[in-house]
């Protein structure tokens, strides 16, 4: 991946708008992640939408967005667990597996 690597969690913003998303790399077999926009000061679950690693990469080189800290890890561990009931059957393992590990605070 051209020397690009990813966390489990992090969040980027649009420069311009000051908009934020989350990306959950959660499947990583399918380099697939789940990203998540937020509104209000909230990210807004029920988008969360799969997004390839093609794509985040090419998030990453446009400019258009800064990449922030990661969020803490209590504030993550909440929001997956509030996620797992909306994602689709087949990502809930891995978003199981992401609430299960221990976490690092």
């Amino acid at each position: 991946m051209d020397g690009l690597t990813f966390q489990t969690h992090t969040v980027y913003r649009r420069r311009q708008s000051g908009e934020r998303l989350l990306l959950i790399h959660h499947n990583p077999m399918n380099l697939c992640s789940l990203m998540v926009p937020e509104k209000d000061g909230r990210f807004e679950l029920s988008r969360a939408r799969k997004t390839g690693v093609d794509s985040i990469i090419a998030l990453r080189r446009s400019g258009e967005f800064e990449e922030l800290s990661p969020l803490p890890e209590t504030e993550f561990a909440f929001i997956l667990r509030e996620l797992l009931a909306q994602v689709e059957p087949d990502d809930r393992p891995f978003v199981q597996a992401l609430i299960d590990q221990p976490t690092q605070e």
